[in-house]
């Protein structure tokens, strides 16, 4: 099984249109402006990127139109978790067709299944993988299934997953995780700091759609063990941060466009800011002055 570098991922947006048809033509420009930034690579269709919200032939649309754009310049990881998992065993197989060099899953969700559907779960998904890389996405607020870090222990060793995207906000089990030895990507912006100082091999952010550079500037400050300036960046993403939470992805199209780039519009059921939000987006983009 190939390994998936470390370093900064975006959690890239899925812009679309004013219709609500998924605008593929502004993929290009959006990846054009990531790979200048010094970001390793990108997480697509995951929360930022509306996979749940977007059927099968609209994902398989969106993870080929990204994967040709960030061809050799990006390390890209699709997302393909779904329910039932027929169809997640099926995204899989046309995301490793298509090129995606790793896929990743959320568990199943809504129903809140033991531990042993869960497994099966990702025994299905990595087979269907063919030995390329497969994240657990541990994203227990969105999805109601907390996968606990000796769940996650079990998957790695026994070769079904390659590591674990994080976005549960304990720092007790992400030391849990890096001390079992499992890869970890910090997707809480709050922990990024920690979690690196830890030993994760990096993180995946909603953020770096909108201030990718203070990501790559905070990792950049932990190499150089330069702690007063990791304390300064880590400040400005928790304020950026604040900007950039209402509405819940909206924010992020709005940044976005605010920065020149095709934002767009999220799916509904989500919506860009009100004009009396955009203040807090504003305030997100100013914490890149004289960073």
């Amino acid at each position: 099984m190939t390994t998936v570098p470390g370093g900064v991922y975006t959690a890239l947006i899925t812009p679309c249109r004013d219709d609500g048809s998924v605008d593929t033509d502004a993929i290009g420009t959006l990846i054009d402006f990531q790979a200048g930034t010094g970001v390793a690579g990108l997480f697509v269709l995951g929360t930022a990127g509306a996979g749940p919200l977007l059927d099968r032939s609209e994902r398989r649309a969106v993870a080929e139109a990204i994967l040709d754009a960030a061809r050799d310049r990006l390390f890209v990881i699709v997302h393909v978790g779904a329910m039932p998992t027929s169809v997640a065993v099926e995204l899989a197989a046309e995301a490793v067709e298509a090129g995606a060099p790793a896929v990743a899953a959320v568990p199943p969700t809504y129903y809140q299944p033991d531990f042993g559907s869960v497994r099966r779960y990702y025994e299905r998904i990595a087979e269907a993988a063919g030995g390329t890389p497969l994240l657990a996405y541990n994203n227990p607020a969105a999805t109601g299934y907390d996968l606990r870090p000796e769940q996650a222990a079990e998957l790695h060793r026994d070769g079904l997953i390659a590591g674990v995207k994080q976005a549960s906000t304990s720092v007790k089990d992400l030391h849990a995780l890096l001390a079992a030895g499992v890869p970890v990507w910090m997707a809480n912006s709050g922990l990024g700091t920690a979690a690196l100082t830890m030993g994760a091999r990096g993180v995946i952010s909603t953020l770096t759609n909108v201030v990718p550079e203070l990501f790559v500037r905070l990792q950049q400050a932990m190499t150089d063990a330069d702690l007063a300036r990791v304390r300064d960046l880590q400040s400005r993403i928790d304020r950026a941060s604040a900007g950039l939470r209402v509405p819940i992805i909206g924010a992020l199209h709005a940044g976005a466009t605010m920065r020149g780039l095709p934002g767009g519009a999220p799916r509904e059921p989500l919506r860009l800011p009100e004009s009396d939000e955009m203040g807090g987006v504003r305030s997100a983009i100013d914490q890149l002055r004289d960073a």
